[in-house]
């Protein structure tokens, strides 16, 4: 008997699926490398809009074999490496498709590490893309799917309302660190001044970090009830040790700030958080130590950085720079933390003697004891302008400050994303595929 059904057509490989497969890497690759350039001195807004478009060019041409893109970023993901999570959930939530998204959003909130480039990605979509899935998230059971939609929200600088303030008061939220501490900072960042009643509660948290973030949303709200514990945390070595530095200096008040770091210099163990202290006082006073340390090696490059930070002198515009040390003399000058060591790497390498001889020149025009932000005295006509032209590190400098100037401001995001991404017609429906 003669067999008359169809034959069902095989599906043919895609001759490009390995070609695919490589740029689902190189586009997770570069979000890596833009997401380490919004930290880096020698990035600005126009340099990560460089960044920004590659990563789009990559995207649009994925989209172009969506299906393939889709598989090979799945695939790749396994792995665990959460940078692979971006060109994820871009393809998902793309594709609309809900299986897809929800996939891809179980992969996403594995780690702390993972949900931060989840939501780099849902805010790097236009918003009525992502729009009805944050609401989800939020009404989510899953904690993860609240932390995701809080780190959203953070990103975007978008108030939650009445959300936020429900959410710090229920016991399984407090109960969990991740999101506890990110409910906390977020009312920081939005300047929440009707939560002071929760951050006073996480304020008295036995666990450091949970503390940490309410004491400096405190001091973003305003507040300064949190000076005395903050003050300790920058005196001790550890993972919050920098990041209250950085915000500790720029509100004590002048003399307890000089005392402060006084106290400080004492501890030989601490210079580059003593150089970091200096930096974000911006007294000019401290210009003179900072360009004897230059003299060493393995201080060089740090305090330069801080003496162009608050002095505005561009040392490779001024010529003030020397040559580049040998490789041996680099690696014996790198500081024992690798994660400062990478911070140091593009910066410039002093010339102390000429700096020194400069200085005498230029020192007119500063006053010690008046604050400086890049050779300028602080105020908000100079950090908006700061904001928009210096680079990362400054801009970083400059959001805070004027977070600080006002209660009412809400911190700037220095790390958003600088360009539109427009989503093809036929990239926009489930299933999609040339």
């Amino acid at each position: 008997m003669t067999n008359t059904a169809p034959l069902k057509k095989r599906k043919r490989a895609n001759p490009f699926a390995q070609l695919i497969a490589t740029q689902v890497d190189e586009a997770s690759s570069l979000w890596l490398l833009r997401s380490a350039a919004t930290k880096q001195a020698h990035h600005n807004q126009a340099s990560l809009h460089k960044l920004d478009t590659r990563i789009n060019k990559h995207i649009s041409a994925l989209l172009l074999h969506s299906e393939d893109a889709w598989t090979a970023a799945f695939n790749t993901a396994q792995d665990g490496f959460p940078s692979d999570v971006f060109i994820l959930i871009i393809l998902a939530f793309i594709s609309g498709d809900v299986k897809k998204i929800q996939q891809a959003t179980e992969v996403a909130i594995l780690s702390t590490a993972h949900i931060q480039s989840a939501s780099s990605a849902l805010t790097w979509l236009p918003n009525n893309t992502t729009k009805s899935w944050l609401s989800k998230f939020l009404a989510s059971k899953d904690l993860r799917h609240k932390q995701l939609a809080l780190t959203i929200l953070s990103v975007r600088r978008i108030n939650p309302g009445d959300y936020l303030d429900q959410l710090l008061n229920r016991d399984d939220c407090i109960e969990d660190k991740a999101l506890y501490t990110r409910a906390l900072r977020l009312t920081g960042e939005l300047k929440r001044h009707d939560l002071q009643i929760a951050i006073a509660r996480g304020m008295g948290a036995e666990d450091e970090e949970i503390a940490f973030w309410a004491y400096w949303s405190n001091i973003l709200n305003g507040g300064r009830a949190a000076l005395e514990k903050l003050t300790t945390i920058a005196m001790q070595l550890g993972s919050l040790q920098l990041k209250a530095i950085d915000i500790l200096l720029r509100i004590l008040p002048p003399n307890d700030a000089r005392k402060w770091i006084s106290k400080l210099s004492a501890q030989p163990d601490q210079f580059r958080q003593l150089v970091q202290a200096s930096a974000a006082l911006g007294d000019p006073q401290v210009i003179p130590w900072l360009i004897n340390s230059m003299k060493t090696q393995s201080n060089a490059r740090i305090c330069a950085q801080a003496f162009t930070t608050i002095t505005g002198i561009d040392l490779e515009e001024q010529a003030l720079t020397s040559e580049v040390p040998s490789l041996e003399e680099r690696i014996a000058a790198e500081p024992e933390d690798m994660d400062e060591a990478l911070k140091d790497e593009h910066l410039p390498w002093p010339d102390a003697e000429k700096i020194a001889a400069a200085w005498q020149g230029w020192q007119g025009g500063f006053v010690n004891g008046t604050r400086y932000l890049l050779g300028r005295p602080i105020d908000a006509t100079h950090l908006q302008s700061v904001l928009k032209h210096a680079n990362q590190c400054h801009r970083h400098d400059a959001a805070l400050e004027l977070a600080l100037l006002n209660p009412q401001t809400i911190l700037p995001n220095i790390k958003a994303s600088t360009c539109k991404m427009i989503i093809p017609n036929h990239a926009s429906h489930p299933g999609s595929s040339a």
